[in-house]
């Protein structure tokens, strides 16, 4: 196989969407989902020796993107790792393959995406027309493979940087200084809800408190756009006492004057470390509240006693508010949801209006290539779900949660659930804490707000 000219940039595209995952506005348009864990897999190419640069496609169009890496000087003969992180991502993914085979003959890629290969590379093969390298699984512990022996790349470093806590390297990102940052600090959850990818992925530890500081200081940095406030990213934040000890110890050492955010469980956090997270940074925690209806929770497999799951959220979210986090309240609308149970849930929301500073609300979604989701569709089916005839896109499927409350009307009832809990102020300042970009202003946004509005 003909060797590659390590010294020039590997490429590393973050598939976009055509479409939003919720209503489509200019407002929704903005987000900018970091792909982080390409941009892990691009930080371990450069330790191995490469260079690399990571293009977010984000909402621009494939033509778009491509354009912009054409100028970047990125297509240059060598493979490009593209990354689909979901399956609203696939349609652009194979509009990108396609615009690239037709522009660079010979044009090959290396495709990973964790939750849309799902064990199924051929599928995915299939719905590309595309039979390069499709990597399952976790990509950072398979790069030397990859680069010494798939695509014909010798000579590219140790192996040992493959396995290290590096963590990652912001300065591949192309125009960096506009996305929030994430932080990665534990992968896997495992508590069996049965919407979450990761129902069965073990919990890891969390990230060594001195690791994680070091990777801030490094990856924040200071100007005159709306602050860098980074997400520490687990689908589960569980630290204990050591930890969080941990945590403050090495930052009276180490100081970080970063704000932070990340997400937990009601049940997962324990109330009292709140004050000591606050002193070391943490300024906002989403919580998966998911329903305050007990029917729909046990449905949901949130929990198996609903009267203490929310007695502890109650006390999560005044302790919270006594400490100065402010708390975004996630709301899932599940198969057998009602106007009723709906209710029960906001009543209890309202009964803690002054303790939430948002919420956000959706509808489940079917996750999956259609063999492997049939089964989760067929057990939503027994609370009275069925898929919605508004699909638009594959591997997502929308459901009419009941009789009651079909797919679009529970679009309708997340927005005003948001809407009825959360200002217009507050969600600017939630949104641009995490996802707008950095130079997104409070005006431009309430102007495209008029849109939403409409």
């Amino acid at each position: 196989m003909k060797e590659i000219n390590v010294r020039s940039p590997v490429l590393c595209v973050a598939a976009g969407q055509f479409l939003t995952r919720k209503k489509d506005n200019p407002v929704a348009r903005k987000n900018l989902y970091l792909n982080y864990g390409l941009l892990s897999v691009a930080s371990h190419l450069k330790r191995m020796g490469l260079d690399a640069c990571q293009v977010q496609g984000n909402f621009d169009s494939p033509e778009k993107t491509l354009e912009k890496c054409v100028r970047l000087g990125l297509i240059n003969g060598k493979p490009i790792f593209l990354s689909i992180p979901t399956f609203y991502a696939l349609d652009w993914a194979r509009c990108f393959v396609r615009l690239l085979k037709r522009e660079v003959k010979g044009q090959r890629f290396v495709i990973g995406g964790r939750w849309t290969i799902g064990g199924r590379p051929e599928r995915l093969r299939e719905f590309l027309d595309e039979g390069d390298v499709v990597v399952q699984g976790l990509g950072e512990h398979q790069l030397m493979k990859i680069c010494a022996e798939t695509l014909g790349m010798k000579g590219v470093g140790n192996e040992k940087y493959i396995f290290n806590e590096c963590g990652i390297d912001y300065s591949i990102l192309h125009e960096r200084e506009l996305y929030q940052p994430s932080i990665e600090i534990a992968r896997g959850c495992g508590m069996g809800c049965s919407f979450c990818q990761e129902k069965d992925e073990p919990l890891s530890n969390l990230k060594p408190a001195e690791l994680l500081l070091k990777e801030m200081a490094r990856t924040v940095i200071r100007d005159d756009l709306v602050p860098m406030t980074p997400y520490l990213e687990a689908s589960v934040f569980m630290p204990g006492r050591r930890w969080v000890g941990e945590l403050c110890d090495t930052m009276s050492r180490f100081p970080v004057q970063t704000e932070w955010r990340t997400e937990a469980r009601v049940d997962s956090m324990n109330p009292d470390l709140l004050e000591d997270l606050f002193a070391c940074g943490m300024r906002v925690l989403d919580i998966g509240l998911e329903s305050a209806d007990q029917l729909q929770l046990a449905r949901m497999n949130k929990t198996k006693n609903p009267d203490i799951y929310l007695k502890r959220a109650s006390l999560l979210l005044r302790r919270a508010k006594e400490v100065g986090v402010l708390v975004k309240v996630n709301v899932l609308l599940f198969a057998g949801e009602s106007m009723q149970s709906v209710s029960r849930t906001t009543e209890w929301l309202d009964a803690h209006r002054d303790c939430i500073a948002g919420i956000s609300a959706g509808p489940v979604v079917c996750y999956g290539w259609p063999e492997d989701s049939a089964s989760y569709v067929r057990k939503l089916s027994e609370f009275g779900a069925k898929p919605s005839r508004n699909q638009k896109v594959m591997g997502a499927i929308h459901m009419d949660l009941s009789p009651d409350m079909d797919y679009d009307r529970a679009l309708e009832v997340s927005k005003n659930i948001s809407d009825h809990f959360m200002t217009p102020e507050m969600n600017y300042y939630l949104k641009s804490f995490s996802y707008f970009p950095r130079n997104y202003t409070r005006e431009q946004f309430m102007e495209d707000r008029k849109v939403v509005c409409m």
